[in-house]
């Protein structure tokens, strides 16, 4: 799809999402029925994670030339100060409007004399002297045409604010950065954990680089014997601060708190201390390692962020049977010779050969537990986030990740999932589909593309194509499944998704349980309604079209597209192709052709005219 097409669409996404934001924000303030103050707590949620009861404290000001809104993130020391322009169309940024932000606002605060926010003021004489703070500059557009003399703008600032203490950057971001932002990376206060990982001598702590010599080391390596009452205090202190231990990826195929009995029944038998002998041992990655010191007979090294990509269980299980009433020093006195084997992985996460090398890593030290890729295909795509947040909006939970079964089912009350179901209904009544209980609002990433994937293809690719939709390294996956918001709009996905369901739920009622086949409607849908050599063009429009029209012309066109796929059914089985042979088979357009003009035939003409006439004038 062009990028010129992928904006527009885009765009149209956040005009829908400031619609949304006037009519469920307005108890907070009325302010949100402009356009330009809704777009303030489009990007405050969207893109920096804000909850929207917090919005009202970041925003100092809107339609003016100085700030419209902050973010502070204490713990990370990153300070983020915004000005967002929000255009429905593509408008001309001023020079002045830029100019003014990069020079008002900064010269204000440093003169300490900011008086539209004392919070902010308050921040940023505690930020602007800090070594490790980074103060953003960001400046929002919607727009896509500003001059170069924009950047040259960005550029200075950055090269003249080089004498304070904290980092200050400045950057413009037009629509395509706020597209990349929202389907990508975006901002949010993260927790942090130092943590200091003790073994008792020397000779059971091995750097691989330092005292093995071992040459062109693709990271930075350390083995430690370390005895288990320090995974056990590791595990306390994550607890404690609500940091996320264990590698997202293990944590949402595992479980967080998952334990092992025969681990549990060796930690506190009799051959507790051959502990090290029996256990495989625990992988850690973290983003750096500081000093090392020794102190009080043990020896320490200071890891950042450690993530437990291996383990899982065995951490867990040593937190279980230490975390059983004892005070410290019985478990340091029943536990001092108890050891088990950590390998400490130093991976930065910044580069995309880290972060192929980072997943990896997790990968292939968790082969006995067979981790799917779809695993890691839907953790690490925001995007698929981004869309499981837009369909809740509807009514709808897209189950992104594997803990959300449990999620939608332990977390969400009951009166929240009846108003899910009455929502969701009044969105996809013109399909259909009548949503009657809690399991027809939840649907499965992989089948939902697996549905998107028949309408943007054929229906072969639905049925057969269902393993490589989160298959990472596929051209399924990369061309089209994290790229869905391109080829369909959210309202788009969740009607053709029910639409599929109501012809999966007539097939399981019908005398042959074969028709109509579900992944051929969509299919066949599309086959009428834009040419697939010209996929960026009318893909979705027309589709928009076909579910504007009124109800009775919805059905007529439906009905016609089941027919066809019976005929296309009948087809095939008379030229020896029966049904499970022939969904494994491509779609033949000669067949369609012979489908289409058959009913043509068998039917009354005047309206098959009108019913083909309507679904192509869509």
């Amino acid at each position: 799809m062009e990028l010129k097409d992928k904006l527009i669409a885009f765009r149209n996404e956040i005009h829908n999402g400031l619609l949304e934001i006037s009519k469920n924000y307005r108890y907070i303030t009325d302010k949100v029925e402009k356009r330009e103050y809704g777009f303030l707590y489009w990007i405050l949620m969207n893109l920096y994670n804000v909850d929207e009861e917090i919005v009202p404290d970041c925003i100092t000001e809107y339609n003016d030339k100085s700030i419209d809104c902050f973010v502070h993130y204490q713990e990370n020391k990153e300070l983020y100060i915004l000005q967002c322009k929000y255009y429905d169309l593509d408008g001309v940024i001023a020079r002045k409007d830029v100019s003014d932000f990069l020079q008002m606002p900064l010269t204000a605060l440093l003169r300490g004399d900011y008086k539209k926010s004392r919070e902010l003021q308050r921040i940023f004489n505690i930020a602007v002297n800090d070594k490790e703070y980074k103060i953003y500059f960001h400046f929002y557009s919607t727009s896509t045409y500003y001059s170069n003399d924009i950047d040259d703008s960005f550029k200075r600032f950055n090269s003249d604010n080089k004498q304070y203490a904290a980092l200050l950057h400045g950057e413009f971001i037009d629509l395509k950065g706020i597209y990349e932002r929202y389907y990508g990376v975006s901002y949010k206060d993260k927790k942090n954990l130092t943590f200091n990982l003790g073994t008792v001598n020397k000779g059971t702590f091995a750097s691989l680089r330092d005292e093995y010599k071992i040459p062109d080391l693709r990271c930075e390596a350390y083995y430690i014997i370390t005895p288990v009452y320090e995974i056990y205090r590791l595990r306390s202190e994550a607890k404690k601060e609500g940091y996320q231990l264990f590698e997202e990826n293990i944590r949402e195929f595992l479980g967080e708190s998952t334990v092992n009995k025969g681990i549990i029944d060796t930690l506190r038998g009799t051959e507790k201390n051959n502990f090290l002998f029996y256990n495989n041992g625990i992988t850690m990655i973290c983003s750096k390692v500081g000093k090392e010191e020794n102190r009080n007979e043990m020896r320490y090294l200071e890891i950042f962020n450690p993530q437990i990509v291996n383990g899982c269980q065995t951490v867990n299980s040593i937190y279980t049977v230490l975390n059983d009433g004892q005070s410290e020093k019985e478990i340091q006195e029943n536990y001092s010779n108890v050891f088990v084997m950590v390998k400490v992985l130093v991976i930065s996460d910044k580069s995309e050969t880290d972060k192929l090398f980072y997943r990896n890593v997790v990968k292939f030290t968790n082969r006995q537990n067979s981790v799917p890729d779809k695993v890691f295909a839907a953790n690490e795509q925001t995007v698929f986030i981004r869309i499981q947040k837009e369909f809740e909006k509807r009514g709808v939970f897209l189950r992104v990740k594997q803990s959300d079964k449990q999620k939608f089912d332990t977390e969400y009350k009951e009166k929240q999932k009846a108003d899910m179901i009455k929502i969701a209904n009044e969105f996809v009544k013109k399909v259909g589909f009548e949503i009657k209980s809690e399991n027809d609002i939840c649907i499965d990433l992989e089948k939902m593309l697996q549905v998107m994937i028949a309408y943007i293809k054929d229906g072969y690719y639905g049925y057969t194509k269902k393993s490589l939709v989160l298959k990472q390294d596929s051209d399924v996956f990369k061309n089209i499944s994290i790229n869905i918001q391109d080829y369909l709009s959210i309202d788009n996905m969740i009607k053709l998704y029910y639409l599929y369901k109501r012809a999966e739920k007539e097939q399981k009622k019908s005398e042959d349980k074969r028709t109509p086949i579900p992944y051929y409607v969509i299919g066949f849908i599309s086959y009428h309604l834009y040419d697939k050599k010209d996929i960026a063009g009318k893909m979705n429009s027309q589709l928009s079209k076909l579910f504007d029209c009124d109800k009775n012309t919805f059905n007529e066109i439906y009905q016609y597209i089941v027919a066809l796929t019976k005929r296309y059914k009948r087809i095939c089985e008379n030229n020896n192709l029966d049904y499970n042979v022939m969904i494994k088979q491509r779609i033949m357009p000669d067949y369609i052709e012979d489908a289409i003009k058959t009913y043509k035939d068998m039917y009354d003409s005047e309206k098959f005219n009108l019913v083909f006439n309507m679904l192509h004038n869509c």
